[in-house]
């Protein structure tokens, strides 16, 4: 254990020799001067700079994350580990020397306790290679008082009368309220406690979740796609909430969905031409609400149905669906391109759930003429009622075209709430479009 230790922390014998020489020095002299022993007092050196260097030294293995501290193990797992051995065992020989020195076991007990939060929050700030955590400062800490507590009962037993004196406690007491104060501040403003323990609960499940979302895109690339089919690449997106997008390119075509929805987002095949099938447009109709069916079984029912010719794509055909609930186009979309061999060809997919609205209170003709009262001399056309996020909250919402009376050219879109009346500025969507993602990552 001690020489991984050391291995961890290259230079570590040749800082710790520098730092005896820096600190060893000016303690004999000072030593010699008050007339107590130059041994002690460089042995005392010694541990102090064995103590600094150990827990200073910038690592090699793993970098601690700036300003944050880990809250440590559950006393079980503390008590049987190697690295709170260690690290109490570290400040044994400092506090005992320290004792024995100075005669002052209070203030070297409360002198320990405020140098291993200190040595943690030095950690913290610097993130050199050392993490800075509540389980080194508890392990520290003990080890600085047990040393000072056996050197007291060692010192009572030798001379007879109790180590302790006024100026002693009277000394700790003012460096403990002191000490104390000024490094619960340091690390309430500028610290962030984390639970590491919960914290690779989390990245071991989102391994587990990598494995299954890996696993599903698979089968789905297979089921659209065909066997045949190879992705060549694939991507995650965090989302809100605790959502991600998926995303897969593959030898056939490209997908997106949404997880742990489950939920396919698009579908866009790399042969988006017409295939020259012979279906009947009622037979290309049917294709694609079995895909529908299939893959978006809540969405598809209750839903009104459009099908028609795509212009673009001679030969063919978009099935969309869309939801109404007294009137109010809720935000679910879904849109299926279908060929005349009845191949998916294309897929855009809105799969929100129906929100609750209030009650519409505004009616077309009413929307109509709130948005024509406005200075500029304007033609309002209410489009149709949509719900839609404002400010976070779902409204229903009139979608109205503007276009100034005389002008061709000037037109805009505006919205007004069906409930109050005024004029809103509703949310895109509340989840990014593909290609605008909140955080990304490649895998």
């Amino acid at each position: 254990m001690i020489e991984a230790s050391i291995n961890a922390l290259p230079g570590l014998i040749s800082l710790f020799i520098i730092a005896t020489v820096l600190i060893g020095l000016p303690a004999a002299l000072l030593a010699a001067a008050k007339k107590k022993s130059v041994a002690l007092s460089l042995l005392f050196a010694a541990t102090l700079a064995g103590t600094l260097t150990v827990t200073m030294t910038p690592g090699s293995r793993g970098v601690g994350q700036a300003r944050v501290c880990d809250a440590g193990l559950p006393l079980g797992a503390f008590l049987a580990s190697e690295s709170a051995q260690l690290n109490f065992l570290l400040f044994v020989p400092m506090s005992v020397t320290a004792v024995l020195l100075f005669r002052r076991p209070v203030s070297v007990a409360v002198g320990s306790v405020a140098l291993a939060f200190s040595i943690e929050l030095a950690q913290a700030w610097l993130a050199e290679g050392r993490a800075c955590t509540f389980d080194d400062i508890t392990a520290n800490a003990i080890g600085g008082v047990g040393g000072a507590l056996c050197t007291v009962v060692y010192l009572w037993v030798k001379e007879r009368q109790a180590p302790f004196t006024l100026r002693d406690i009277l000394w700790g007491t003012g460096v403990a309220t002191v000490s104390g104060a000024a490094l619960t501040a340091a690390f309430l403003s500028s610290i962030n406690l984390v639970d590491g323990d919960a914290r690779q609960n989390q990245t071991q499940q989102k391994f587990r979740d990598t494995d299954q979302q890996d696993q599903w895109m698979s089968r789905t690339v297979a089921q659209i796609y065909g066997q045949q089919a190879e992705v060549t690449e694939s991507g995650m997106q965090e989302l809100s909430h605790g959502r991600w997008r998926l995303t897969a390119k593959t030898t056939r075509g490209e997908i997106s969905a949404l997880w742990p929805d489950r939920k396919l987002e698009s579908v866009w095949s790399k042969d988006n031409k017409d295939d020259g099938g012979h279906l009947t447009d009622a037979e290309m109709k049917a294709a694609a609400e079995r895909f529908g069916e299939k893959w978006f079984p809540e969405e598809t029912a209750g839903s009104k149905e459009n099908f028609r010719a795509v212009a673009e794509k001679r030969g063919a055909h978009l099935l969309n669906y869309r939801r109404y609930a007294h009137g109010v186009m809720m935000p679910m979309r879904l849109d299926i391109i279908v060929t005349t061999s009845g191949r998916i060809m294309g897929l855009t997919a809105q799969t929100i759930a129906d929100p609750s609205l209030p009650k519409v209170k505004v009616t077309k003709q009413e929307a109509k003429e709130l948005a024509e009262r406005t200075p500029e001399r304007v033609e309002a056309n209410p489009v149709s009622l949509l719900a839609r996020q404002v400010s976070g909250i779902w409204r229903p919402v009139w979608m109205i075209h503007l276009q100034k009376r005389g002008s061709e050219d000037n037109s805009e879109t505006a919205f007004l709430d069906a409930v109050t009346g005024k004029r809103v500025h509703p949310q895109t969507s509340d989840v990014p479009p593909p290609g605008q993602p909140e955080k990304a990552s490649s895998r």
